[in-house]
């Protein structure tokens, strides 16, 4: 397959792409060209780095013939173009993961990893180390979220926070992405709860999504080296790209739904806990209540003499089947799906056994004695 590179009219001010350009019969196109896609040929679009940014190549007509989207500035000269043409070539015919200096060629293009904050430092063997932004959304349980620019973010107990990547990407249509988190990170708890793949043609930016499970908070500052992505080359010869509505996003608010996600509180779930616990400590006194009237057959001189106190006694019974049901689940997750409703049965279960328990004992203490009749 061949790789043909056309050059953006923004660039004929560049004596290096105008030089290569001839040398290799390349031309130049403006934004209302219309340009036909060469069969078996890998196309490249060049763009002036200076003055055309990321957002730009929607601007172009003819964009969707394009496999990939390069960056020039004026740091890059014909050799560059040359190398850029040799690495596409020999990822088109090895598909498999990138490796150290074809990544550092394809950054340099801005191909990959976009913008001024990408580091070369950040290049790896097989991959690219990601740093923090200071933006990051907080679920919050009146307003649904928010999103805060800090240098200092905070994850809450078993709670989570929506963080960006400093770079954004401008991935080629054939090659996809895998990220994931710092071992440290993840050693100290911290779990990365979305997707770790990016598309094909995907541009714009990185976030993940890091979920807190231990029962202390968890402070990282921004700037830091907090997740690394791998590149890895598709094979095949017919590549279609990523075409979303979050194509080209710069900033967290842009992937927040109309319907924000809920937050889990640390706080609220320890309240929760303590009512639960106060719950089975009732319970458990009820239980007492019951094993007293079924001393000394008592209870069959109850059903003998009175048939209603066994009624009671079995309602009482049953409101606690119901407390054992509701107490029976996990109550983190039963705080998470229906915390509310928890608190209205605790209440009723609690009002239930202060009405019945106090008339349970009057009838019992009334209750004559009569003989009974031995089951043995």
């Amino acid at each position: 397959m061949e790789v043909v590179l056309t050059f953006s009219d923004e660039l004929r001010s560049n004596p290096h792409a105008v030089s290569f350009a001839d040398s290799r019969a390349f031309s130049f196109i403006s934004k209302s060209t219309q340009v036909r896609k060469r069969p078996d040929s890998y196309n490249v679009l060049v763009l002036n780095y200076d003055n055309e940014p990321l957002e730009s190549i929607t601007s172009y007509k003819s964009q969707s013939m394009y496999d990939v989207f390069a960056f020039m500035d004026r740091s890059i000269n014909i050799s560059d173009l040359d190398e850029l043409c040799g690495v596409l070539i020999n990822i088109l015919q090895t598909p498999g993961v990138l490796q150290k200096n074809q990544i550092a060629l394809l950054t340099k293009f801005n191909i990959l990893i976009y913008g001024s904050n990408k580091n070369t430092k950040n290049i790896k063997p097989a991959k690219y180390e990601l740093k923090l932004s200071e933006e990051y959304y907080i679920p919050s349980e009146e307003a649904g979220g928010i999103t805060i620019n800090a240098k200092d973010i905070t994850i809450e107990p078993l709670s989570f926070v929506i963080a960006r990547a400093e770079e954004r990407c401008n991935f080629p249509k054939n090659i996809c992405g895998l990220f994931d988190l710092r071992v440290s990170l993840f050693c100290a708890g911290i779990i990365l709860s979305n997707g770790v793949q990016v598309d094909p043609g995907y541009r714009g930016v990185l976030l993940s999504l890091l979920f807190n499970s231990g029962a202390s908070q968890y402070h990282i500052k921004s700037g830091d080296n907090f997740s690394h992505i791998m590149f890895i080359t598709l094979s095949g010869d017919n590549f279609e790209g990523y075409e979303g509505i979050n194509l080209d996003s710069s900033s967290i608010p842009s992937y927040i739904p109309a319907s924000k996600p809920s937050s889990f509180s640390f706080k609220n779930y320890l309240e929760t806990l303590k009512k639960i616990n106060e719950m089975d400590e009732k319970l458990a006194d009820a239980g007492a209540y019951i094993k007293l009237l079924r001393d000394n057959d008592t209870i069959d001189t109850v059903i003998r003499f009175k048939g209603t106190l066994w009624n009671k006694i079995a309602f009482v019974v049953a409101i606690i089947a119901i407390g054992i049901t509701v107490l029976a689940g996990s109550p983190i997750a039963l705080h998470l799906t229906r915390s509310d409703d928890i608190h209205k049965r605790l209440d009723y279960i609690e009002t239930i056994l202060e009405q019945n328990k106090p008339q349970i004992i009057n009838e019992h203490k009334a209750t004559p004695s009569i003989d009974v009749v031995s089951s043995q």
